[in-house]
């Protein structure tokens, strides 16, 4: 049970950190339609 909880704690970090890399790139290249 441990390691399923490292994996959603991963899981969730990695989600987040690809949500602004996300974010970052709508905002900073506006000639890409999306």
């Amino acid at each position: 049970m441990r390691y399923f909880f490292e994996f959603m704690k991963f899981a969730s970090g990695f989600a987040l950190i690809l949500a602004v890399a996300l974010l970052v790139l709508r905002f900073t290249s506006v000639g890409v339609p999306w």
